[in-house]
Order: C-alpha cells, then structure tokens, then sequence
C-alpha cells in the first residue's frame, strides 16, 4: 500500500511539472489603454533594439528647492 501511495505521489509530481512547464510568463502588457501622462508629469517608455524594456529606474533630481530632492524609482512592472 505504501509503496502505491508513493508511485502514485511521484505521478502527480511528475504531471505538476509538465503543467508548470507550459505556462507562458511575460512582463509585457496586454491591451488596455495607454498611459496618461500630464503637464507635469515625466513619463513614457525605456526601449533597446529588443523593444520596451522592463526593471528600469527612475531618478529625478532637483536643486531648485531650499534643500537638494532626489526622487528615484524602480519599477519592474513599467513597462
């Protein structure tokens, strides 16, 4: 019985693989409208040679206030 339990444990184990193998991951969004970006907002998309890239980082800085701002960001999901 125990030894039953075990190849039958093994085959669901072996079949959760096969199924996790067929997922298909993307970072790339689908549909949707696109961004709104205003008059006082920096916006748009990072692009290489291999398209809209993903995981990038933004820095802003400025002098013009009473102290130096840096603002920066990192957003895996940007694109």
């Amino acid at each position: 019985m125990t030894r039953v339990l075990h190849v039958g444990m093994m085959a669901a184990g072996i079949a959760g693989l096969l199924l996790v193998g067929q997922v298909r991951l993307s970072a790339q969004q689908t549909g949707g409208s696109p961004v709104r970006i205003g008059a006082a907002d920096l916006g748009g998309v990072v692009t290489s040679a291999n398209g809209p890239e993903a995981g990038v980082w933004v820095i802003a800085e400025t002098t013009d206030l009473p102290t130096r701002f840096i603002k920066i960001v990192d957003d895996a999901s940007a694109v």
